[in-house]
């Protein structure tokens, strides 16, 4: 096996371990598993409150003023956060809430879930072209997956066993009664041909 694509799945499970466990520091992981696997500058986790983007975490590269638990505005980010897209992703340069201190190319990757609505903003040395706005939607999609999952680290993402053998209990009943009765029949001492 390829020990890059190895490693890459190693640290895609670390971030699946720390959101089952509901880890404080996902937010700040996410952030920084995407720096470094996608070749971002940049990443800032937000949620978006009422009027406000609410820090959850970001990566080592991102603006200092990206403090836990501080709020940022921005009309524009609010405006698409709105949007009945499940994910979004816009590069608009009037954006009030940059990642980065340095001049990079700023994204905005909007993500509406039941468990909430967040921005990710993200910010390379290179502006964002098409190929990057199509991968976003996949990586959107991981990322809403995992904050559902750290969000909710007690939600049964697997049934208990006793749920499922009762679901299959009525399906394994007439077989198994049907087995019951040719090993009874074989059991007894009188067969005839016929049997």
């Amino acid at each position: 096996m390829q020990s890059l694509k190895l490693e890459s799945l190693k640290k895609f499970n670390d971030v699946l371990q720390c959101a089952f466990i509901s880890s404080p520091n996902f937010p700040d992981i996410i952030c920084e598993f995407l720096v470094n696997e996608y070749n971002f500058d940049a990443a800032v986790l937000l949620e978006a409150n009422a009027d406000k983007f609410n820090v959850l975490g970001k990566s080592a590269g991102a603006r200092e003023s990206f403090k836990r638990n501080k709020t940022f505005g921005c009309s524009e980010c609010l405006k698409k956060n709105n949007s009945n897209d499940s994910i979004l992703f816009d590069s608009h340069q009037d954006c009030q809430v940059a990642a980065a201190d340095q001049m990079f190319s700023d994204g905005s990757l909007f993500l509406n879930s039941p468990s909430g609505s967040y921005l990710l903003k993200l910010a390379k040395k290179n502006t964002f072209n098409q190929d990057d706005k199509n991968n976003l939607q996949i990586v959107g999609s991981t990322v809403i997956t995992l904050i559902a999952i750290w969000r909710h680290p007690n939600s049964n993402l697997v049934p208990p066993l006793s749920t499922t053998v009762s679901d299959i209990s009525h399906d394994l009943r007439t077989p198994l009664n049907s087995i019951m009765g040719f090993a009874s029949l074989l059991s007894e001492d009188n067969l005839t041909p016929s049997q």
